[in-house]
Formats: C-alpha cells, structure tokens, sequence
C-alpha cells in the first residue's frame, strides 16, 4: 500500500513548524547537524523566516498535514559558482524512517 504523501515548499507561515522539526532533528542526531538545539532556542522565530525566505525548503507531510521531514536547498551566493548550491539540514522523523521520504525530498 503507497501512502498519500505531499512535498511542498515552505512559507514563512511555516517558521513554527519549520523552527520545531529542524529542533527534534537535533535532538535525535546531534552529530549530524552543525547547530545544537541550545542554538535552535536561543534564536527569535525571525531567524527561521528569514532562512525559509533565503533558501528553498521542503516538507514532506501525510495526508493529515502531518510533517513528516524537511530537506533544504540554498543557491551558492557567489557570482561564479550560482549554478551550484548546497543541500542541508535534510531529516525525517524517526516514526516515518525507511518509507522513502528522504529520497522524495532529494
């Protein structure tokens, strides 16, 4: 059975959510990402907007609006290597591991 599944770009409005998934992402693999949840708390909720904003972020979320793991895409600023970027902080919630989604999200 293919679950129902929708990968869509994040808006500011997302920040909370955003802000939240990317914590729990933290917590459960520290060594994985170069911020620490510490970092993710003392940052204003403006600090995720404006990343939502700069970069290009995907969610994936069930069929109830649930997120299910974040992928980011940011383009190089730098005027010779635009044609390039950088993917980061790409997770997917432990209770929805090895159902692909991280592939979708790539």
């Amino acid at each position: 059975m293919t679950l129902s599944r929708i990968i869509r770009r994040l808006t500011v409005a997302d920040a909370v959510l955003f802000r939240d998934v990317r914590r729990e992402g933290l917590v459960a693999h520290p060594t994985y990402f170069g911020e620490a949840p510490e970092d993710i708390d003392a940052f204003p909720l403006s600090e995720f907007e404006e990343r939502i904003r700069e970069s290009t972020i995907f969610g994936a979320f069930d069929q109830d609006g649930e997120c299910q793991g974040l992928a980011g895409y940011r383009v190089s600023p730098r005027r010779k290597l635009n044609h390039t970027g950088d993917v980061f902080g790409v997770f997917v919630r432990p209770a929805n591991v090895r159902q692909g989604i991280g592939e979708t999200l790539m």
